[in-house]
């Protein structure tokens, strides 16, 4: 069988292997595997999100504009931004 057939097979349907015909392992295209991993990604956001509404010792939420305004704040009290070239000497 060519790989042409076999993807043209497998853009059908995906392949399920495993011993006496019970599904152990799953062949599918590329594509369709990243999107389902994306989507359990996103359920798992969802999930995070919906807990962390629920829990009523958690903070308020901060805006963006509001968060990045106070990292800035607290970079800038540390130390200086080193240059790039000093942080590839340090890190190496």
């Amino acid at each position: 069988m060519t790989a042409k057939k076999i993807a043209k097979l497998l853009s059908r349907q995906p392949a399920t292997f495993g011993p006496r015909g019970k599904g152990a392992f799953v062949v599918l295209p590329y594509g369709e595997y990243k999107r389902l991993c994306d989507a359990v990604e996103d359920a798992i956001d969802l999930i995070d999100l919906e807990a962390a509404r629920r829990d009523p010792g958690a903070k308020s939420l901060v805006s963006w504009d509001d968060a990045k305004k106070k990292l800035d704040a607290g970079r800038s009290r540390r130390s200086p931004k080193r240059s790039t070239s000093q942080a590839k000497r340090r890190a190496s």
